[in-house]
Order: structure tokens, then sequence, then C-alpha cells
């Protein structure tokens, strides 16, 4: 009873046209084209400083126009450096648009840290502790947390996270020679004498009896030792006997 209709489907229409008791008849076959279904590939989650490109496909695709810079090939490269939204418009070969988007989702990259000491007296390690991530990766190949380094020179870790994402850190570990301490001073002495004896090799000392002088008078027969200490507080040790 209408002059227009509204038409969803494929097929075939009939319109009956009666005036004055008469009629006419006219058909005519409407083909309604579906949509173009739109699709995407490429990585959708990436870490933040990273690149990713997106592709968009659709059956009987003709034309894209992206919501980047009025990009119209079927991809975009973007750097994005937070989650963001891109939209695709597709038109396809009969004519028909349909619009999607997808989300491009920036995940953090690991803040690491390294601590431990960073220098060392010749012979002795320390422990360094890789913190920030789930999983780790040192240059020669170690994987754990915690490292007794032994010898100095730069070392590194790659620290990733719980998204995938990775961050490098290095750190330097000095060496320090310890000091060669030695004691001069007369070892023999006649009794109710006395012996000078001094320390060389250090910046500060600390004597068996105490004393933190670099030199000591004694007056007894013992065997005197002396903690020397280098101005990198690397020490060593010597003694001296002191005889009658």
């Amino acid at each position: 009873t209408n002059r227009e209709i509204n038409v969803y489907e494929s097929g075939n229409y009939v319109l009956t046209v009666t005036s004055n008791g008469c009629s006419a008849k006219d058909s005519v076959y409407i083909t309604v084209h579906p949509l173009p279904t739109i699709t995407f590939s490429g990585d959708s989650i990436i870490c933040i400083g990273m690149t990713t490109t997106i592709y968009a496909s659709a059956p009987n695709a003709a034309s894209f126009r992206w919501s980047v810079a009025d990009n119209t090939t079927d991809h975009i490269t973007v750097s994005p450096q937070q989650t963001t939204r891109y939209s695709v418009n597709v038109v396809d070969v009969n004519g028909c648009s349909n619009s999607a988007q997808i989300n491009v989702t920036v995940l953090d990259l690991p803040t690491p840290s390294i601590t431990g000491p960073d220098s060392v007296c010749v012979g002795d390690s320390v422990l360094w502790q890789v913190s920030g991530g789930i999983a780790y990766l040192w240059n020669d190949g170690d994987t754990s947390s915690e490292k007794f380094i032994s010898q100095n020179g730069l070392y590194s870790v790659v620290v990733t996270n719980a998204g995938g994402c990775s961050a490098f850190i290095s750190k330097r570990l000095d060496y320090y020679q310890v000091p060669e301490i030695n004691i001069t001073g007369n070892s023999q002495i006649c009794k109710e004498d006395s012996a000078v004896l001094t320390a060389h090799g250090g910046v500060r000392y600390l004597w068996s009896n105490g004393s933190e002088d670099s030199v000591i008078v004694v007056r007894n027969p013992d065997i005197y030792s002396v903690i020397g200490w280098s101005r990198d507080n690397c020490f060593s040790t010597a003694s001296v006997e002191v005889q009658l």
C-alpha cells in the first residue's frame, strides 16, 4: 500500500498498481550486498618505544582510509607512546562501506636496578642483586637475580617484565690493590730495653696491642701484628716477633 519500501534482503520484489479497478504488475530482482567484514592482523600489543604494522583486510575490498594521516593503504605503521585506538573505513567493489577499530596496547618497559658495591679489593668478591623484572639474562649467560662477582669489568643484564618487555642495565666493578704492609724496626731487644716498630704501606693501621699509630714502642718480647688499610679501604697484615 506504500509507494516505497525498504529492502534488507536479496530477492524478487513485485509491485502491483491498481487504478480505477484496473491492475498492473512489475517485478525487480534486488541484490543486497553484505557490508565488508574487516579483520586485522599484526602486533596489537607492543612495548613502549616499539613500532608495529597493522594490516586491515576485507573480502573484495576496493579502498581503505585510516584515521591516521588519511592513510589509504591496507596497513599503517605506528609507534604510539600510549595505548591508542585506530579506525579504518573499507569500501568494497560493490560500493558498500564499513568501519572497524583496533586498539594498540602499549606496555611499559621494566625499570631495572643493580644493587651492590661498585668496587672490591683484589681477591674478594661482591654480591650483586638485580631487580625490576621476572626474568634476567646476564652477558655471561647467567639467568639468576643474584650474582657473585669476582672479576673486575663491565657487566650487563637484560631484564624482562611480566608483559614481555625488556630493558638493559649495566654496572662496572673496579678492583683495588691490596696494600703491601711491612714492619721495620729492631726485633732483638735487651732486657728492660725497648724496640721501635714502624708499619709501612698503608694510610691507617691497627696494631695487635690496640695502637692506631704507624709507630709503636714495645718493651716485651712477643709477636706484634698490624693491619694496614689503603686509601681504597683494602687491607692486609704483617707481623714481627720481638725477642730478647
